[in-house]
């Protein structure tokens, strides 16, 4: 049932891109992170991840998500302060508020990766994460 998902979402996605090129052209908020979004994360924004047995990726889709996991990683910096936090968001504004509210409590930020099997497992890869929180 996951390869008709994953190939239907692949289709998609195809076919959308046009749609989602002259978006980004004309509306910023679409050029974020879409490196980010098709796993194309850069090897030196992760490089330190590696040394690092304890990785924590948290999502939060938006912004009210993004300010309730503030507390959340707060405890877990401060109970496990070697625990290295990939937190990922959706929206412009949930990333912008992980950004500013994040200081010292986020690694690494990033926008979620499409849902697609080759991107995912790329970034999942990269990450290593030792767990997944999603908000």
């Amino acid at each position: 049932m996951y390869i008709i998902y994953d190939v239907l979402l692949t289709f998609a996605l195809i076919l959308s891109l046009p749609y989602f090129l002259v978006k980004a052209i004309f509306v910023g908020k679409y050029r974020k992170g879409i490196f980010d979004r098709l796993g194309l994360i850069r090897q030196g924004r992760v490089t330190f991840l590696k040394s690092c047995e304890n990785v924590v990726w948290v999502h939060a889709v938006s912004l009210g998500e993004t300010k309730a996991a503030m507390p959340l990683l707060r405890l877990l910096k401060e109970g496990r302060p070697g625990t290295k936090v990939v937190f990922s968001t959706v929206t412009a504004t949930g990333n912008e508020a992980a950004r500013l509210e994040g200081g010292g409590l986020v690694d690494l930020l990033m926008y979620l990766p499409f849902d697609i099997s080759l991107v995912m497992k790329r970034v999942i890869r990269m990450l290593n994460p030792s767990l997944f929180v999603v908000i």
